[in-house]
């Protein structure tokens, strides 16, 4: 197996810790793609290094404009640090890449219906978005999407409790 497909295997099992050492092994290789940067964004947003996280994800996309994991990571590390409108922005081009991606697919596959979203907090679009990519196959985004979102409640919680004490529950 070789070193890229090492990394992806770590890092889809979610064994970040030993993808990140691959990570920077690949690296100092000189490699890098778009896959490979959208990998190390989300190993360090998982570790909480959000400043990082944002360069990782920005120099996946200059390898690949339209990585559309890239694009969705990066919105969500957005919105986690309360850039609502740059976070919104970035998803909304996520899910353009998505559409024409979707509709360019030489595949004969039934119509899927688009999902119109019901709500306007983060956390229920998650799980919109999440419930979508399930009926789509879409496994590996899927959860990613989840994680990211349990992230986000809990991050939320973390400020409630320390803004107002822990008598109150997660969202």
């Amino acid at each position: 197996m070789n070193l890229m497909d090492q990394i992806k295997s770590l890092f889809q099992e979610g064994d970040y810790k030993k993808s990140l050492v691959l990570i920077q092994k690949a690296l100092v290789q000189g490699r890098g793609d778009a896959d490979l940067f959208y990998m190390l964004g989300t190993v360090l947003f998982d570790k909480g290094d959000f400043l990082r996280a944002i360069k990782a994800f920005k120099k996946a996309l200059t390898y690949d404009s339209n990585h559309i994991d890239s694009c969705i990571g990066l919105s969500i590390l957005y919105n986690d640090l309360g850039k609502y409108e740059l976070g919104q922005k970035i998803f909304e081009k996520a899910e353009k890449l998505r559409a024409q991606k979707k509709s360019s697919s030489f595949q004969a596959k039934a119509p899927k219906a688009k999902v119109t979203p019901k709500s306007s907090s983060i956390p229920d679009l998650f799980e919109e978005l999440e419930n979508q990519l399930v009926k789509e196959s879409h496994y590996n985004l899927a959860s990613e999407i989840k994680r990211q979102a349990e992230h986000y409640k809990r991050i939320n919680y973390e400020a409630d409790v320390r803004r107002y004490g822990s008598v109150f529950e997660p969202r």
